[in-house]
């Protein structure tokens, strides 16, 4: 056939008849055949037209038209060709293979006859569904995740697990959603069938009971002292989600067991310190859980003290003793917290000493953490520790008596007078008595022991002593005489200092004491006692003599000069003339006040007189010729009172402040006879001015200038 088709094929063109084409393709000399044979006329391929999806194959075959209207199959010796390899192959027995989506021509050739067929490959079909896995098993309440395979026609596979349809045989058992996950219900078996279009596959699902999944282990504490115990629980988790108690019923195990060891119930003893894990087996499956075991721990605590009861002020030391877990005993009185109750009778430091503080009974604690211990402390009243005895003075003098005294010194530290409770006794009353109540009395001269004696604190008795001694009697105290002295302006007083002594005696001590004045301007005293008037006023004078003092107020006067005045029948003049000794050692005024026979004050006025001044008056001209009535006096007398300048310079004779010093003296006129008369000079008369008459002087001065009316007022003279 191939021979034949390579020779039409050759000598196509060339017009040879059948016959010699047939001799000339057996390779004979020509010759005439005996009869004519049937041409092929026409090839028909069946089938014509095919439509097949990608991966199948379609077989096509090929039947010749024969001249003599015979056919014949030619499907083994037509010569097969496609138009599109790339859609399909076709091998020499016309089995055309598809190989691409689309569209091809396929050709069988006879000869010179050729016959077509159509074929259309489309997309690979689905020929079958596979779900994976076959079977399955899962615990209940386990889910499984099923698997829908396509098979198609190009051999190839696809994942179609959401394009088909799920459902299960037992949905009590198991159920199934569009994803093919596969959900446990309850103990049996489901087929479970995944359906797409026409095809379907099954797998069997086997639902057993639920399974353990997992073990927690857990303590009721992370951290366990040493020598305790701490009690794990497993608690296991199974696939349907239920959680049982496995303690009793899991492996217990604990590692490094040289730290922990555990019971077959979970009970773990802590034996050093670390960490251990300690786990729960049951099956595949464990936890595990880890256990901090920490130095021993403190069980309880005992206070004890040295004592009981104290005296206020004293200590007592506590002592706290721990019990652990690991039965070990161990001194934690420096490490505890102390404190007490109530507050304010104890206090105790951070070593366990307790203090006393105030009467009473005290709850003393000792605290770690929550564990505490407790003991009960009393403190009574402060105790005696000594005694000391002290005096005013150890030596006293004779006649005298001195109050002794006792000092406790306590157990709280504070120090109280206990004379009035002690017992007193003198080793030698004749020289000092003592009394009951610790006044010692001096007696004679010489020295004695006085105690003081007490039960003290260890119940014995405690004394303390002191040596006294007697001395010569001693001054206690001094009187000056007069008591109140008043001194005139210019003048001197005697003072007498009499001593009184301590055994009773009186001595004049005036010129063995310190005379002192504490206003030396008002006036002066000697060494001898001797007291000088300086200046109107008062002021304490003071004798001192083995600091012991006497005092009197010493008042000093201002003093008045009083003179007299006649007026002789003959015309003569007599005069007055004031001089300042300058005794303050400043100016003064003169006041004056003149008085007729009758007493009655004509004229007042005043009269600057300076340092050592000297001022002369006419007693006609300046004192008798402004009389108050306009009566001329013809004798009486005259007032001279000296009084302070500064705070009255117009030198106002009804406003007066008396100071000062003046010395004044007149002339009189004295008739001898009816023709005959003689001058003479007398000085004025130094009296004390007392504060009513100062104040009569001025109050009759002030109505003479009030109601005169210019009249009464005498006139100052010459001089200064």
């Amino acid at each position: 056939m191939l021979d034949n088709t390579w020779v039409v094929k050759k000598f196509t063109g060339v017009a040879f008849s059948s016959t010699c084409l047939i001799l000339c393709a057996c390779g004979g000399s020509p010759q005439m055949p005996k009869s004519v044979s049937p041409t092929l006329v026409s090839l028909a391929v069946t089938p014509a037209t095919a439509d097949v999806p990608l991966g199948q194959t379609v077989q096509f075959k090929v039947m010749g038209m024969y001249s003599d209207n015979t056919s014949k199959e030619m499907t083994q010796s037509a010569v097969w060709t496609t138009s599109e390899s790339k859609v399909t192959t076709v091998d020499q027995s016309g089995l055309a293979t598809s190989t691409g989506v689309g569209q091809a021509q396929v050709t069988a050739t006879v000869g010179a006859v050729q016959a077509k067929a159509a074929l259309t490959v489309s997309n690979a079909a689905l020929t079958s569904i596979l779900v994976t896995p076959a079977t399955s098993s899962v615990a209940l309440g386990q889910n499984a995740q099923l698997t829908a395979t396509g098979i198609f026609t190009d051999k190839t596979t696809q994942d179609v697990t959401g394009l088909v349809t799920w459902s299960s045989s037992q949905p009590s058992v198991a159920t199934v959603n569009s994803a093919g996950l596969a959900t446990s219900k309850s103990v049996g078996k489901a087929i479970i069938t995944a359906t797409l279009r026409s095809m379907s596959s099954s797998n069997q699902l086997s639902v057993a009971p639920a399974a353990l999944v997992g073990i927690a282990v857990t303590s009721d504490r992370p951290l366990a002292p040493i020598g305790t115990t701490v009690q794990f629980t497993a608690k296991g988790t199974f696939t349907d989600g239920s959680v049982h108690d496995l303690t009793n019923s899991v492996a217990w195990s604990s590692s490094p067991s040289a730290i922990a060891s555990v019971s077959s119930v979970g009970l773990v003893t802590a034996k050093a310190v670390g960490t251990a894990n300690v786990t729960a087996t049951q099956g595949a499956a464990h936890g595990t859980s880890p256990l901090t075991i920490s130095a021993a721990a403190l069980l309880t605590l005992s206070v004890t003290s040295s004592n009981s009861a104290i005296p206020l002020g004293t200590t007592s030391q506590f002592t706290a003793k721990g019990k652990f877990t690991d039965s070990s005993i161990q001194d934690l009185s420096k490490s505890v917290n102390w404190s007490s109750s109530p507050s304010g009778i104890v206090t105790i430091s951070a070593q366990g000493l307790a203090t006393s503080n105030a009467v009473g009974a005290a709850t003393v604690t000792a605290a770690v953490g929550a564990i505490h211990g407790t003991a009960m402390l009393t403190v009574s009243p402060a105790a005696l520790l000594t005694i000391d005895v002290s005096s005013t003075n150890s030596s006293f003098p004779l006649g005298t008596t001195q109050q002794l005294i006792a000092t406790g010194h306590f157990t709280d530290r504070h120090t109280g007078d206990i004379t009035k409770t002690v017992t007193w006794v003198s080793t030698s009353p004749k020289i000092v008595s003592v009394t009951n109540r610790g006044l010692a009395a001096a007696l004679a001269a010489g020295t004695a022991t006085i105690t003081a004696s007490a039960t003290g604190s260890s119940s014995g008795m405690l004394s303390g002593k002191l040596v006294l001694a007697v001395s010569a009697p001693q001054l206690t105290s001094i009187d000056i005489s007069p008591a109140k002295p008043v001194v005139p302006l210019g003048s001197r007083q005697s003072l007498i200092a009499t001593g009184t002594f301590t055994d009773g005696s009186n001595k004049d001590i005036t010129r063995t004491v310190t005379w002192t004045v504490d206003n030396s301007d008002v006036a002066t005293v000697s060494s001898a006692g001797i007291a000088t008037a300086k200046k109107v006023g008062t002021t304490p004078v003071r004798s001192t003599l083995q600091g012991v003092s006497g005092a009197a107020l010493l008042t000093v006067q201002p003093m008045a000069s009083v003179g007299y005045f006649t007026t002789p029948k003959t015309n003569q003049d007599t005069a007055v003339r004031i001089t300042n000794p300058a005794v303050t050692g400043k100016d003064v005024c003169a006041m004056l006040y003149v008085f007729d026979q009758d007493q009655q004050m004509t004229e007042c006025c005043g009269c600057q007189v300076s340092q050592d001044g000297l001022r002369t008056l006419s007693v006609n001209k300046d004192l008798l010729s402004n009389p108050l009535t306009g009566v001329r006096s013809l004798s009486g007398t005259i007032t001279l009172v000296p009084a302070e300048y500064a705070s009255n310079t117009s030198c106002n004779a009804s406003a007066i402040t008396p100071s000062g010093k003046t010395l004044a003296w007149s002339t009189h006129v004295q008739s001898v006879s009816a023709t005959v008369s003689t001058v003479t000079e007398d000085a004025f008369s130094a009296t004390p001015l007392s504060d009513t008459e100062s104040s009569s002087l001025q109050a009759q001065c002030y109505f003479v200038q009030q109601l005169g009316s210019g009249h009464g007022v005498c006139s100052c003279g010459t001089g200064k």
